[in-house]
């Protein structure tokens, strides 16, 4: 190669970290108010809303440790060469935040569907 394709950690770390700090920001910001709503929910023992809320969290506790093993796992493949990782690049980049968002606004709708 005539070029060197390889970035080096801090380049990665760099580019990575604003953005996964405005995302654990963002996260954090939701986790804090939805248990504060748990909090106030079980004080006025309001049973239906809690348990659907209680579901919310969990499942976004699984959504945030996703992605949390996504970005990790997404800056150990930028240590590798280009010729190792462009098959897999789209999948860290795109494909699986967009999977991970799919998932939970197909898990709100599922939540806040009328029952029986």
């Amino acid at each position: 190669y005539r070029h060197s394709h390889t970035l080096s950690l801090t380049v990665v770390l760099l580019c990575l970290l604003p953005v996964s700090l405005l995302n654990a920001g963002i996260f954090y910001w939701v986790l804090t108010a939805l248990s504060s709503l748990v909090g106030t929910l079980k004080e006025r023992g309001q049973t239906e809303k809690l348990v659907l809320f209680e579901r919310l969290w969990k499942f976004l506790k699984w959504t945030l440790a996703a992605a949390t093993f996504t970005l990790l796992f997404q800056i150990f493949n930028h240590t590798k060469s280009i010729t190792e990782r462009w098959k897999h690049q789209w999948l860290f980049s795109d494909g699986i935040s967009h999977t991970l968002f799919l998932l939970v606004l197909a898990a709100m709708m599922y939540l806040w569907a009328p029952h029986k």
